[in-house]
């Protein structure tokens, strides 16, 4: 059983019908997706688990700021920093994808605010060095499922001054 499956609908090379049957490949009864911020890849991984006769679940993956709780200064299950926890949820009914996506976008989009500030800081960084700079629209969207509901990462953006 794998039930924390990333797709192309946060950082990952896989499609779901491919995450499926790379799990079906390597003898797992159950394969699920838990995307960053997204339940985008839901429907694929159902089917393709269905046709390969596998078990699925669906659910998304969030990072949640726990600073004016009694975690706000322990590293609770991410080793960079305290207080931000990533918070799972699973067993998501198929009748339900259409509600979590409407509640995933609203994190998207603040989400989003704080990648164009990422990239912002990052381009006043390096420039006064031969590094080139990165445009959120131009460089950084392009490589994600964002416009099927997919979330953007870090990931993402390191992936686009890679490709500069």
């Amino acid at each position: 059983m794998n039930n924390h499956v990333h797709t192309t609908y946060s950082y990952s090379p896989y499609e779901p019908a491919a995450a499926a049957f790379a799990a079906w490949e390597a003898g797992l009864g159950i394969v699920g997706s838990v995307d960053h911020d997204s339940i985008g890849a839901a429907e694929e991984m159902l089917e393709a688990s269905a046709l390969l006769g596998i078990a699925s679940t669906i659910g998304f993956e969030v990072r949640s700021g726990f600073q004016n709780t009694p975690f706000a200064n322990y590293k609770v299950n991410n080793p960079d920093s305290a207080g931000i926890v990533y918070m799972c949820v699973h067993g998501i009914p198929q009748s339900a994808i259409p509600q979590v996506d409407k509640f995933l976008e609203p994190i998207r989009t603040i989400r989003n605010q704080r990648n164009v500030a990422q990239v912002a800081a990052l381009n006043a960084l390096i420039k006064e060095s031969p590094l080139e700079p990165i445009d959120f629209e131009e460089d950084v969207v392009p490589l994600s499922r964002s416009k099927d509901g997919g979330g953007i990462t870090e990931r993402h953006i390191l992936h686009a001054f890679a490709q500069k």
